[in-house]
């Protein structure tokens, strides 16, 4: 008898190609192309990221100790999350299902541009008639987005993570910056153009910072004499370069 849990590949590849042309077929009918606004909440987005505990506790909630394991690819921590039927008469028994969750990487994710279809053909978001501005600027959010998240990931380290020999190193700049148009004579001819408007001097060397290629930023911590990155560490390794 299949798992009425879990289906087998098979089912899950039948499932989605029905549903992809189910969908399909509902967006070539709507007069307006344009998604949602829900569809670039960063709430939205990382719906299916298990949340990192801010206290270490137990179900019973007695206090306990996070187990790290040291691996060739990150420091985990044991997670598992148990499914039940809520509604109706079922005699189907709860399921638990373990998963390790990374809590720090040995690197920052590279991150490369590419001319997709899927990110060329934007058709906008609903709610924003009024920007002016032209594309999704998928590439500038997910560079923000990742140091925003490393940095909340640092603040909401337990701080009895001292008895298990784990202690945050900080945020850290390097030198590294994005290319001004108006002061570097050499940035290359294809640099793709970022306009941060009217804004302050503090945020103007943020955005340098967090737009600059190569390793612009560090947020680490170190457990028991191994340094690890945040998850959401990333470094911009493509040849071409955002210009300011």
């Amino acid at each position: 008898m299949a798992d009425p849990v879990r289906p087998d590949p098979t089912a899950v590849q039948q499932m989605l190609q029905r549903s992809r042309a189910l969908w399909s077929s509902y967006a070539a009918e709507t007069p307006d192309p344009r998604l949602p606004a829900e569809c670039i909440q960063l709430r939205n987005i990382l719906g299916r990221v298990p949340a990192f505990p801010t206290r270490t506790l137990e179900a019973s909630g007695n206090p306990s100790t996070l187990r790290y394991t040291h691996t060739s690819y990150g420091l985990l921590i044991k997670g598992a999350s148990t499914w039940r039927t809520s509604l109706g008469d079922c005699d189907l028994p709860a399921k638990t299902l373990f998963r390790d969750l990374l809590c720090g990487g040995l690197h920052p994710t590279a991150c490369t541009f590419q001319d997709t279809p899927r990110c060329t053909e934007w058709p906008g978001v609903n709610g924003l008639d009024g920007h002016p501005a032209k594309g999704n600027h998928l590439a500038i959010l997910f560079l923000a987005w990742a140091y925003i998240l490393s940095a909340r990931w640092l603040e909401l380290q337990p701080s009895d993570h001292v008895k298990e020999s784990i202690q945050p190193c900080g945020v850290q700049y390097s030198d590294l910056q994005a290319p001004w148009k108006s002061k570097d004579g050499d940035v290359q001819s294809d640099a793709i153009e970022v306009d941060l408007g009217v804004t302050c001097g503090h945020a103007v060397r943020w955005w340098a910072a967090i737009l600059a290629p190569g390793e612009r930023w560090h947020v680490q911590f170190e457990a028991e004499g191994k340094v690890y990155w945040s998850p959401w560490s990333a470094r911009l390794a493509t040849p071409q370069t955002l210009r300011l």
